[in-house]
């Protein structure tokens, strides 16, 4: 137990998984629930469905009652392979549940992009008398940050107010929720209201995004020296949210300034950086630039060819844009919807009509994605140029 522990606690799922593989065909090793529990975490973190549902199956079998915490971890286990319809199967079927249980449903929700039902489960939950903690709060601020409701963020800020709730990064996220909302002012109250030498990077970070977000790129440069000054290292997050502020300023430079700091940090190959370096240089007008910086990233995600693909479209090399559409499916990387505008656009642009309507017809057929009125919207442009 505390070797395969110890595998999941240093992120190495896939040798916590060999070494409870041998456990089970060990004659002396005896599975009680904190193996099957670092086992859940460790596939958890692996997001592989098929290996859930036989692990899944052999917790079942291997247990005559349930233990709320490890349907708990199941709950967890399905959200993060992307079945979210089993774990609110599994919760729903709960003979127990506990405060845990409740957050980790609703957390669920929210990490799948389901903020309604998350909401709605925070209400379901104080119907049931369960106490709202910190890690409920947590997640209703990210529900209201991602549904854009100020109501619902402003309700979660006064009960908060009310019952004296305070946690590690809570000023992060209301800030966050606040911008995002369109109510950066708020933000920025917030902000200024913590003394200067009290504030956290992620606390620095959110304001640094809520202004950028909210198009104040010159007040996001203002803050980002204040917290240099204040001798924080910017990371990762500071410069993802940061560098979309380059480009309404026009200023590529700022924005070398930026990709150099990256590289003399070991920050450049984060996929979060790259990405927005990528879309910097695409909407500066240096698609070179970008295409390099795509080519010298190790890790790429469905998000980092999007943005190469926007920025091939956005530049009228439609070609590039398809061939990257297709390698990336080669790569084992899938196409989201939003990729689909962007290659849709690119084709648009590029005057590719017959591949477009190609690549259109395949979204519900070979993906299983449905077309929005984004995509409609791209193939009537498309279709218009002709």
């Amino acid at each position: 137990n505390t070797m395969i522990g110890g595998y999941v606690q240093n992120n190495l799922p896939a040798e916590a998984i060999e070494l409870f593989l041998q456990a089970i065909q060990s004659e002396q090793a005896v599975l009680d629930e904190v193996t099957l529990l670092s086992a859940l975490t460790a596939v958890s973190q692996l997001q592989q469905l098929e290996l859930a549902q036989q692990l899944h199956a052999f917790t079942i079998k291997k247990l005559q009652k349930m233990p709320t915490f490890i349907t708990n971890a199941l709950i967890v286990m399905y959200s993060r392979c992307d079945f979210i319809d089993m774990s609110f199967k599994i919760f729903h079927e709960m003979v127990e549940r506990d405060v845990v249980s409740w957050n980790t449903m609703i957390s669920s929700f929210v990490q799948n992009g389901l903020d309604d039902e998350a909401i709605m489960l925070v209400y379901e939950m104080q119907k049931q008398r369960f106490t709202i903690d910190s890690v409920t709060v947590a997640a209703l601020l990210s529900a209201a940050s991602n549904i854009r409701n100020p109501n619902i963020g402003k309700q979660t800020h006064a009960y908060l107010i009310r019952h004296g709730i305070e946690f590690e990064g809570m000023e992060s996220y209301l800030i966050d929720m606040y911008a995002k909302s369109g109510l950066v002012r708020i933000s920025q109250l917030l902000f200024e209201k913590n003394y200067i030498h009290q504030r956290d990077l992620a606390t620095w970070n959110s304001m640094i995004a809520g202004y950028t977000q909210n198009g104040l790129t010159e007040e996001a440069f203002v803050v980002l020296r204040l917290m240099i000054e204040q001798n924080l290292v910017p990371n990762a997050v500071t410069l993802a949210s940061v560098l979309p502020a380059c480009h309404p300023l026009g200023n590529i430079d700022l924005g070398k300034q930026l990709h150099g700091f990256s590289v003399r940090h070991y920050l450049d190959q984060n996929v979060f950086v790259a990405t927005a370096l990528i879309d910097m240089y695409s909407k500066s007008g240096a698609i070179t630039y970008a295409e390099k910086v795509f080519s010298e990233t190790t890790e790429k995600n469905s998000v980092t060819y999007t943005t190469m693909i926007l920025g091939y479209g956005q530049h009228g090399m439609g070609g590039r844009a398809l061939s990257l559409f297709y390698s990336m499916q080669g790569c084992g990387i899938k196409p989201d919807a939003i990729t689909f505008v962007a290659v849709l656009s690119a084709c648009s642009y590029a005057g590719l009509v017959d591949e477009g309507l190609n690549i259109f017809q395949s979204m519900k057929k070979e993906y299983g994605i449905q077309p929005s009125t984004a995509h409609y919207c791209c193939v009537a442009d498309m279709l218009g140029r002709v």
